[in-house]
Parts: C-alpha cells; sequence; structure tokens
C-alpha cells in the first residue's frame, strides 16, 4: 500500500511540475502576444490634445526598450543602464504672429556714412539705428532698422520653420537603482539649443505589489521511508516568506498529521520595484 502511495505521490510531483512549467509558458506567451499588439496599437494612435490643453498618446509596453536615437542609445548603453520608459516629441510653433512694433533709437549714425541710398548725403538730419523687439514668451523676436524717421514702426513676423523640433527623451535605472533622465534634441545640429531639466520624478506606488498579491499558496510533496504532503499560505515580507502550513505523513501505515509556520528568504531578491 505505501508503494503505491509513493508512486501516486511521485507521479502528483511530476504533474504539477508540467502543469507549472506549460501554464508559466502559456501565460509568458499571451502576455508577449498581448504586449506586441498593445505596442503596434501605440505606434499607430495619434496625439490627442485634451480639454484642459494636455497632450495624450496611447503608450505601448515592451521588455527590451530601446530609444530611437542610437547616439542618446550609445550614450545609455556606456553608462550600463536600462531604459524604463522612452519618448519622441515632436514639438511645432503653431501660432503665426505678425506685429507692428515700435522703433526705439540705439545710435546715431552719419548721414554720409548712410550707405548707396540715393541723395541720402543730401539729408538735413543724421540718420539713426533703430531697434524693434517684441518678446513672445520662449522667443523673444528683434530687427535693427536705420532710418531718419522718428516716428517709423516696423513689423515683426513669427512662425515656425520647416520642421518640428524633435526631442529624444529617456527614463533609465542604472544597477545601483538610481534613475536618470535623459533628453537629446534632434537633430544633433540644433546645438543652439539648451535644455534645463528642472524636475523629473518616478511614482514608484503603481510598481509595487498590492498586498493581495503577495499572497500565495505552497503545496508541499515528499517521498521516504513514508509519503509526506502539506499545503499552506505564505505572505511577502520583501525578502521573506512566511506562513502557516498543514502536513500529512503516511508511513508503515500509520498516518499522522503536522501543523506549523513556512519560512522562506531570498537574500539576493531587490526590495525596491
Amino acid at each position: 500500500m505505501e508503494k503505491l502511495w509513493r508512486y501516486l505521490a511521485i507521479g502528483l510531483m511530476v504533474a504539477l511540475v508540467a502543469i507549472a512549467a506549460i501554464g508559466t509558458w502559456k501565460y509568458n506567451s499571451l502576455q508577449e502576444q498581448i504586449r506586441k499588439k498593445d505596442g503596434q496599437l501605440a505606434d499607430l494612435a495619434e496625439t490627442v490634445k485634451t480639454k484642459d490643453g494636455a497632450f495624450k498618446k496611447l503608450t505601448g509596453e515592451f521588455d527590451d526598450l530601446k530609444v530611437t536615437n542610437k547616439e542618446l542609445q550609445k550614450t545609455i548603453d556606456k553608462a550600463k543602464e536600462d531604459v524604463v520608459s522612452a519618448q519622441q516629441l515632436a514639438v511645432k510653433w503653431e501660432k503665426k504672429f505678425n506685429d507692428l512694433v515700435p522703433l526705439v533709437p540705439v545710435f546715431v549714425i552719419d548721414p554720409l556714412q548712410w550707405g548707396k541710398m540715393p541723395d541720402a548725403h543730401k539729408c538735413a538730419s543724421p540718420a539713426k539705428e533703430y531697434r524693434a523687439e517684441k518678446d513672445y514668451g520662449i522667443v523673444k523676436a528683434g530687427c535693427n532698422v536705420l532710418t531718419f524717421d522718428p516716428d517709423a514702426q516696423t513689423r515683426l513676423t513669427l512662425e515656425g520653420g520647416s520642421r518640428p523640433l524633435g526631442l529624444n527623451i529617456a527614463v533609465t535605472r542604472n544597477p545601483e537603482k538610481q534613475w536618470n533622465t535623459y533628453v537629446k534634441v534632434e537633430p544633433p545640429d540644433d546645438q543652439n539649443l539648451s535644455v534645463n531639466i528642472v524636475s523629473t520624478r518616478v511614482n514608484m506606488e503603481p510598481l509595487k505589489l498590492r498586498w493581495y498579491e503577495k499572497v500565495g499558496v505552497h503545496i508541499d510533496i515528499g517521498v521516504g521511508p513514508g509519503v509526506l504532503g502539506g499545503a499552506g499560505l505564505n505572505y511577502e515580507f520583501g525578502q521573506f516568506n512566511l506562513g502557516p502550513s498543514i502536513w500529512g505523513v503516511v508511513n508503515n501505515g500509520t498516518a499522522g498529521s503536522f501543523y506549523g509556520l513556512n519560512f522562506n528568504w531570498s537574500p539576493f531578491k531587490s526590495t525596491s520595484p
């Protein structure tokens, strides 16, 4: 009879290992298909402007994320950091400004130095250089004008260029669990632009496990002089798992039961998400 119990226990162990392996493989395959589909939908999705003026776009999820800018990816690889989040932005100036701006004198120029304007040397009063400028927020437009009319005005026009400003943004994490943010201007010939990363933060709360995600069930099966079977619950406390267990033993035709605690320690497990 005990041999039968041993064979049943061994068969149950093999079945549990096979079920766990096949279930894990199918689950991971399904998750990979879902991630690929979501990534394709995110690439095809358009940017939407919300009612409060924010811009929103569907974001894809990837296992091995790389930034699209090769130079930036090389910089990240040299630092031995992993890309956690990557964005590629195209910023474009939308509104066109066309304003009349009064002139402010800069300094006086001798009319004989006015240039090749016909009869410029015959003017009774000296020519003046005037400055016209207007602040539009993130940019300021201005020009210098030579004129004899102290009441003259000039027109300043400001509009977007032929291509948008490209920004590659990457949030990374190094082996020491420190977060970094990279910003790369594209194309690289826009070196006259300066970027000041005023604030960059990561919300760790969504990355943390919920309390019920830390609850687990374990099953114990063993064979030897007798047959041992057990089950219990465990709860994760950082690097430790602790919970109640119950075991049943059959040996030499005698059955018995034990009660106790199950304790597990994972010393190399990271305690941060």
